[in-house]
């Protein structure tokens, strides 16, 4: 966390901070009342961003997302020109496949955002990124958390292996947290898989950045099969482009390998 304060661009901006605050407070107002995450109404210059990021990525996205993402995308009818309420994505989700999103004022330590989605719900923050840096965050916010996560929430495959990483982060001590986390990150965050002959990317903190997911089809990434003996013990670094991703046969095939081992 420090690491990331010390060079997030809105150290030094007292206008976004002033506007951080402000959404923080609503959080909180959920938290002590928990019937719908609140209503943020985003500024012109946060809607902007998104469309920003939106243009950049869509052919990005059409070209290198796996087939269970793009469709995914389309079920939940993103508009272009506006940030989505959390609310409205968390309803359409939750009549999809049971699956809701609680907000949260910034980040979490691990076991609490993993455990969360055993109950098939997820938390998610609402702040949208700083304006300096629109098409790459520091930190998760509110478009890495649509763009990057909910479209997989509407597949049942994929839910399903959500929810065995929750179930497994809740029940761990802590020297099996660090594979569980191992795991979620190689799948869940920086994940690839193999759809027809070809690698596709499901990681959310890959589809929601366009220099991470440029970066990760090129040949400076070394590509592996999916082990989950190799996977949860390599280390990751979040705050770096990743030098070596892993990909998947299938969803199937991860919540199998997940299960073997872990029993």
């Amino acid at each position: 966390m420090d690491y990331i304060l010390q060079r997030h661009p809105y150290i030094d901006d007292p206008a976004y901070n002033k506007r951080r605050r402000k959404i923080s407070r609503l959080v909180k107002q959920y938290h002590g009342n928990p019937t719908e995450p609140p209503v943020i109404n985003y500024t012109a210059e946060e809607n902007e961003i998104w469309r920003i990021l939106l243009n950049e990525l869509r052919p990005l996205h059409e070209r290198y997302a796996s087939q269970i993402y793009l469709e995914g995308f389309q079920k939940l009818r993103f508009t272009d020109d506006a940030i989505p309420e959390l609310r409205d994505i968390s309803d359409k989700l939750e009549r999809v496949c049971g699956f809701k999103l609680i907000p949260i004022e910034g980040f979490v330590d691990s076991r609490s955002f993993l455990s969360c989605l055993r109950n098939h719900s997820m938390l998610c923050t609402q702040y949208v990124r700083h304006s300096s840096k629109p098409l790459f965050s520091d930190e998760p916010d509110i478009i890495h958390e649509l763009l990057g996560h909910t479209p997989f929430f509407t597949n049942e495959s994929m839910v399903a292996i959500y929810e065995l990483i929750g179930k497994l982060a809740y029940e761990a001590d802590e020297k099996r947290l660090v594979a569980i986390e191992r795991l979620a990150w190689f799948t869940m965050e920086a994940g690839m898989i193999e759809e027809e002959g070809k690698l596709k990317v499901i990681g959310t903190a890959i589809l929601s950045s366009v220099g991470e997911l440029q970066y990760c089809v090129s040949n400076k990434v070394e590509k592996r099969p999916f082990v989950i003996d190799e996977v949860v013990n390599t280390p990751f670094d979040p705050y770096h482009m990743q030098p070596k991703l892993f990909f998947i046969p299938s969803p199937t095939s991860l919540k199998h390998q997940i299960e073997q081992y872990f029993n």
